[in-house]
């Protein structure tokens, strides 16, 4: 399986018409959020353990295929003791709701390398329809010569 570089929620590639199937390559992506507090301010914080798969057969990412799971106790956001109550049973419940997954079910080029691409999101026992932007970051080889492709 190749890997992808992501920059927030996932990744996935355009290199050629033929099948591919990329996983996300988790030492050059990240997982993050930012939620305003009290009105005024914004608190950021990432999942530091998910897993992405990426498949597509047409060069034109029209069929794109995400999956993507996050394990919920993995939130940081630099606060021990936030942390604790954010997967606690007052926000995740990570006990009771260990992931939070997703499944897109469709795609649509905006213009240029901008996309949008839609799916199923549970998260706490609830699955809703959301819609992301996506921006294509490009295929380029690394220095050992894998092939790496980047989404945020």
């Amino acid at each position: 399986m190749k890997k992808i570089l992501s920059t927030f929620l996932f990744a996935a590639a355009l290199s050629s018409a033929t099948a591919q199937t990329w996983s996300l390559d988790n030492s050059h992506s990240s997982i993050g959020f930012a939620v305003t507090h009290l009105n005024v301010a914004k608190t950021t914080g990432i999942f530091t353990d998910y897993a992405t798969t990426v498949s597509y057969t047409k060069e034109d990412l029209s069929d794109l295929k995400v999956e993507m799971t996050i394990q919920t106790k993995s939130i940081s956001t630099w606060n021990e003791q936030r942390d604790k109550h954010l997967a606690g049973a007052d926000f995740f419940d990570a006990e009771k709701y260990p992931t939070i997954t997703f499944k897109s079910t469709g795609v649509k080029k905006v213009k240029g390398n901008t996309y949008k691409i839609t799916g199923d999101m549970t998260m706490h026992g609830v699955t809703k329809s959301v819609t992301f932007d996506m921006t294509y970051g490009g295929v380029n080889k690394d220095p050992y010569g894998n092939t790496k492709a980047g989404f945020s």
